[in-house]
């Protein structure tokens, strides 16, 4: 059992671009909010010979200062079965459920309060053929749903399989090669063909991973792979393109790590000037453990984010944004059952579209106790 209790300060929630009167567009001058959490919940793992339970729920209630209309409680969990039947067959079942606020970076409706609740459940069998090599097959099914529309990235329901091949090396080393496809159905959102906007999709991928153990202090992992999105009815938005991440770990001493990653993801996006948005990733994160209780991490994003397949002709130009982000967390645990984080962050967002940049400082106290 565990409950605590967080304090954040964030000095723009909404996001607005420094151009924007928030009096005009809040009804107050103020633009900064203070968010008290409080949350209580379980944590369940449980290895009976060879098989494994595990449960972590948990229920937070979030209570906005100045914008009380954004107040929600939440409720998560992730729980799942990893089986084992004799020495060739294993797999997992597992569900997960997450709430937060929507991004309003992008949803720009100030006066709404938008939860977004996304779902997954998975079922994957993993089947020792002979030596180092693996077939795999997974089934899974992926929910997400807005609390009131947002037509740039509609609620879905998506439904699919995954099949492929993994080897494993005696170093550690392994690789695998897979063939994804998925059935999309948006919820709630009718067929529009004014607009093109679509009832349903259909997305494959075609992807490999690598874990690569370069020494006994640094591992090189990877996943590279192309995407194909088609719509039901209008083939003006259907996209497709490599994705991928690349990351790099290296442990020099027991008490220092960094990580290195790069990343591109094709999402939907729908509107007038786009059908779905590209994001590049670096970024880069060095961690400290200066004490048996203290530990200290330091991260630095940057993503660069293009809004491609405009349904609409424009003179514009299309819209291209640059994220930075600079993160500073604190994890001390000065008694066994008692752990406090903190952190500080700095997010600034440059945009060629007027209203799309902001700049936002966010500090946080979280303290928990486990039972």
């Amino acid at each position: 059992m565990r409950a605590g209790i967080g304090i954040t300060r964030d000095s723009n929630p909404f996001l607005l671009s420094g151009s924007v009167d928030p009096q005009a567009q809040l009804g107050t001058s103020d633009k900064s909010d203070t968010v008290t959490s409080a949350f209580a919940g379980i944590s369940i793992d449980k290895q009976i010979s060879l098989q494994r339970f595990y449960l972590d729920a948990t229920e937070t209630t979030y209570r906005h200062d100045n914008f009380s209309y954004l107040d929600f409680d939440a409720f998560q969990y992730r729980g799942g079965w990893d089986w084992r039947l004799g020495t060739r067959l294993s797999g997992t079942l597992s569900a997960d459920r997450r709430q937060a606020l929507v991004n309003y970076g992008n949803f720009r409706s100030t006066a709404l309060r938008n939860v977004v609740t996304t779902e997954h459940r998975l079922a994957s069998l993993d089947g020792w053929v002979s030596g180092g090599w693996h077939a795999l097959l997974a089934a899974t099914q992926d929910v997400s749903k807005n609390s009131v529309p947002f037509v740039q990235v509609a609620s879905y329901r998506l439904t699919g399989g995954d099949a492929g091949i993994r080897y494993l090396a005696q170093s550690g080393s392994s690789v695998e090669f897979h063939v994804a496809s998925a059935r999309g159905d948006y919820l709630d959102q009718p067929l529009d063909p004014v607009r093109q906007i679509d009832d349903g999709f259909r997305r494959t991928e075609n992807y490999a991973v690598a874990n690569l153990p370069l020494s006994a202090k640094s591992t090189l992992r990877g996943r590279l792979g192309w995407v194909d999105y088609q719509n039901n009815h209008f083939a003006q938005r259907d996209f497709s393109g490599s994705v991928g991440t690349l990351g790099y770990a290296w442990r020099p001493t027991d008490k220092l790590s960094f990580v290195l990653s790069a990343s591109r993801d094709r999402t939907p996006y729908v509107a007038d000037t786009s059908s779905y948005v590209v994001n590049d990733t670096v970024s880069f994160a060095p961690s400290w453990q200066f004490s048996p209780k203290t530990a200290l991490t330091f991260t630095l994003s940057q993503t660069a984010s293009d809004y491609l397949g405009p349904v609409v002709a424009s003179a514009a130009p299309a819209r291209h944004d640059n994220l930075s982000s600079a993160e500073l967390a604190l994890n001390w645990t000065p008694l066994r059952s008692v752990t406090v984080n903190a952190g500080l962050r700095h997010q600034r967002r440059s945009s060629n579209t007027a209203g799309f940049d902001f700049d936002d400082n966010i500090a946080s106290v979280i303290a928990s106790v486990q039972f």
